[in-house]
């Protein structure tokens, strides 16, 4: 089974964070309000998350968040 992205909305996908019983949506977690993070793919030890969104508008591209350790 494949994925159509033809097939979907960014406008109506939402990438989440579930840690702690919590979920939160990962656009909330960016300072670029230009960018809606649609779909997240994986998530590696180093918590990097990959995965699909929108920026500007523009639909379908890639995205990379890394955490920042303070």
């Amino acid at each position: 089974m494949g994925f159509d992205g033809d097939a979907y909305s960014l406008e109506t996908l939402n990438a989440w964070l579930w840690r702690s019983s919590i979920k939160t949506p990962l656009s909330e977690l960016i300072d670029d309000p230009d960018w809606h993070l649609g779909l997240a793919f994986d998530l590696n030890d180093a918590g990097q998350i990959v995965g699909v969104g929108s920026w500007r508008d523009e639909s379908w591209l890639p995205f990379l968040m890394t955490p920042i350790c303070d």
